[in-house]
């Protein structure tokens, strides 16, 4: 925006031959204020060093001074002849520097006034038709500048509180994660434990009831191993713990696990697998995931 203003000041001035061009903008805690900016154009800044100290120290309420005047009627300002406004804030001091017309065009988003460009020159001015119609044209393009610089500024706020929400999010899963991970590890080892005491009292339904907590209790550990990798996957903090494993063995091992789920569920599952194929070289545990995962389809074929 402050580039844009800069440049639309400069040009005016150049086309123009006027000494002087200011921005003022809206106020955001205001919108009845318009501020002054360090935006200027100035053929002689040593000559207006006191004019810009006191513009760039003087807001102007809505209806005061040209740029209180755009504000209140969304209009350019005129000033023909500078002598005849000397009860308006800097009028003396324009009068003395040799200042006798200006003029002051809005910058519009919509119908709302979001900025101002004044100039002024050393002639008395007459309002000119064709150059408010050219200063109005200005001011409605730098009001489209305005809007895609608010609208890329909401864009960046909702990004931020969205990656904001993901983070406490992940961080969530992590510590849900890990404070559930203690108590079912007890439970497995406790049922492991259970089950070995029943197998040597020769209670075999206390074993096969303990065989269900236990793998009960591994699968819902498998499922919070998953949410809290699926945490270290968003929060790109995956580790990856890199091995060389034979094919055929982690065949036959995941065919051993989600067959008696396969045949249940009176799904096939087809697996072509030569004993030869070889080795692998990657994260075991991460391989048998995805083929767990990829299992839960009705068909699917494990073709290594």
């Amino acid at each position: 925006v402050d580039e844009a203003l800069q440049v639309c000041i400069d040009r005016i001035c150049e086309n123009t031959g006027w000494p002087l061009g200011h921005a003022y903008v809206l106020s955001r805690q205001n919108p009845e204020e318009m501020l002054p900016t360090r935006i200027w154009h100035m053929t002689n800044p040593a000559r207006y060093a006191e004019l810009r100290r006191l513009t760039e120290g003087t807001p102007y309420s809505r209806g005061v001074g040209m740029p209180g005047r755009v504000l209140q009627t969304k209009s350019w300002q005129w000033i023909q002849e500078a002598t005849m406004y000397t009860t308006l804030p800097r009028a003396r001091l324009l009068i003395t520097l040799g200042i006798r017309g200006g003029l002051a065009i809005p910058v519009m988003v919509g119908s709302e006034v979001v900025a101002a460009l004044e100039f002024f020159c050393q002639e008395p001015v007459q309002p000119d038709d064709a150059l408010t119609k050219a200063m109005m044209h200005i001011g409605t393009q730098l009001g489209r500048v305005f809007e895609r610089t608010d609208a890329e500024e909401e864009l960046r706020v909702a990004m931020d509180a969205a990656e904001a929400a993901n983070r406490a999010k992940s961080q969530f899963l992590a510590t849900m994660s890990h404070e559930l991970r203690t108590p079912l590890n007890a439970i497995i080892g406790y049922s492991e434990m259970l089950s070995e005491e029943a197998s040597d009292l020769g209670q075999p339904s206390f074993v096969n009831d303990l065989g269900r907590i236990n793998a009960a209790g591994k699968h819902l550990l498998s499922l919070i191993n998953d949410i809290l990798d699926l945490s270290k996957i968003e929060a790109g903090k995956m580790e990856l713990f890199l091995e060389t494993f034979d094919v055929a063995h982690l065949t036959r091992d995941i065919v051993s696990t989600i067959l008696p789920l396969v045949q249940k569920n009176q799904n096939a599952l087809e697996v072509t697998c030569a004993e030869d194929i070889g080795t692998m070289h990657a994260d075991q545990t991460r391989i048998r995931q995805c083929l767990f995962n990829a299992c839960g389809y009705q068909k699917f074929v494990i073709d290594p």
